[in-house]
Parts: C-alpha cells; sequence; structure tokens
C-alpha cells in the first residue's frame, strides 16, 4: 500500500437508541476510511448482521434489550472484529480483555478522534 493510501474499514453500529445512530453515523461520514455497512437497534439483529456483514469495526452498546453488549461479545469472534463499546456507564465499569476502545455517550468529536486514531494503530 502506498504512502498516500489510507486502510479502508467496514463498521456496524449496535445500538438501541437512535439518537446514538445518528451521532455515530455523523462522525463515521467524516472518516473517508470508514464505510458504515450495517446498522441494528438490538443484539439479535445485530448478531445476524455481524455474521452477514463481517464487520472490521463495531461500535457496540453495553445496554440493551434482550442481551447487553457484553454477553454480545460470547457469540461472535471478536479477533476477527476491532470492537468499540459505547455506553453511558463510567468506563471503570466496564473491563473486558475483548474490547479495543470504549467511548463514554454522548460521544464527543474529540474523543472519536482519538478512538480512530487508536484503531489505525492497532488493526
Amino acid at each position: 500500500m502506498g504512502k498516500d493510501q489510507q486502510k479502508s474499514y467496514t463498521c456496524m453500529i449496535i445500538d438501541d437508541e437512535t439518537p446514538a445512530h445518528k451521532l455515530l453515523s455523523f462522525y463515521i461520514a467524516g472518516y473517508p476510511q470508514l464505510t458504515l455497512c450495517g446498522r441494528a437497534f438490538n443484539a439479535i439483529e445485530g448478531l445476524e448482521l455481524v455474521e452477514q456483514l463481517k464487520p472490521d469495526v463495531i461500535f457496540l452498546n453495553v445496554t440493551m434489550p434482550y442481551m447487553t453488549g457484553l454477553e454480545m461479545l460470547d457469540h461472535f469472534s471478536t479477533q476477527d472484529h476491532y470492537i468499540i463499546l459505547t455506553s453511558a456507564l463510567e468506563t471503570s465499569t466496564v473491563r473486558d480483555k475483548r474490547v479495543n476502545d470504549y467511548l463514554l455517550v454522548p460521544v464527543t468529536t474529540s474523543r472519536f478522534s482519538q478512538a480512530m486514531q487508536r484503531l489505525e494503530m492497532n488493526i
């Protein structure tokens, strides 16, 4: 890959809140290396889409109906995905080695930018 070329990543949002989808979609649209390939509003729908679309990056909410984001992690191979948890819970309450990054909701522009820098360095 040339110096001027950036790697591209497919990503998916799994969150039960419409405002979170809107905000994350807005941020994702600002990064040409990211392509939003799917969105789900609960973990059950999210599991099906992850299986179908096999995204590189998953923005995954912690608290959702039917199944939490952390419970959802048990259902797919996390080494195949870069997992960014999103939640209104403080980061100190969530410790999971399968998670690559954590965004506190509401997500700020600067924190999303930091997450994208980490993504570029680690994937």
